[in-house]
């Protein structure tokens, strides 16, 4: 028997089990010492956390298939400029980035991410302001396009994105 576990003594679930903090992944098994119930119960919880983790990336990653396959008309014509290294530097369209977002253009190499802010983005300022200072805190600089701009002048949105650039 494993020293500090004695027999037929329950452990609380999440008690002395260490998590991977990015996703919440578990690192260590669950303790020898408890009864054979409370390890499967122990079990069966760190499982059932891992599977919703690795689902919610699934998830994200589908979500961001599928918007990869219909751009809006704003977004294709951005695409058309900074593909191919057009600035300087490679871009990737609607990239997963941390446990929840996925961005319109994301240049890896100097970690910017590039927003291109239609309708709904009007609509949803606040919840964009949270976004970009949960992506800053991830480490990444963030600069938002308007979609009318992208359309009408697109000489202006790559203008703003060189300058995100340095």
């Amino acid at each position: 028997m494993r020293p500090g576990f004695a027999r037929g003594r329950t452990l609380r679930a999440g008690a002395g089990i260490e998590r991977n903090s990015r996703r919440g992944a578990v690192t260590e098994p669950a303790p020898r010492g408890l009864r054979p119930a409370a390890r499967r119960a122990l079990e069966a919880l760190m499982r059932s956390r891992n599977q919703r983790t690795l689902s919610r990336q699934n998830q994200l990653t589908e979500r961001a298939r599928s918007m990869l396959h219909a751009p809006t008309a704003s977004e294709a014509a951005l695409w058309l400029a900074l593909r191919g290294g057009a600035l300087g530097v490679a871009f990737k369209r609607q990239v997963p980035l941390g446990e929840r977002f996925i961005a319109d253009f994301f240049a890896p190499s100097v970690g910017l991410v590039v927003e291109v802010d239609g309708g709904v983005h009007r609509e949803s300022r606040r919840a964009d302001r949270r976004r970009d200072e949960r992506l800053r805190r991830l480490g990444y600089r963030v600069v938002r396009v308007d979609a009318a701009l992208v359309l009408r002048d697109p000489e202006r949105a790559l203008a703003a994105i060189r300058t995100a650039l340095g």
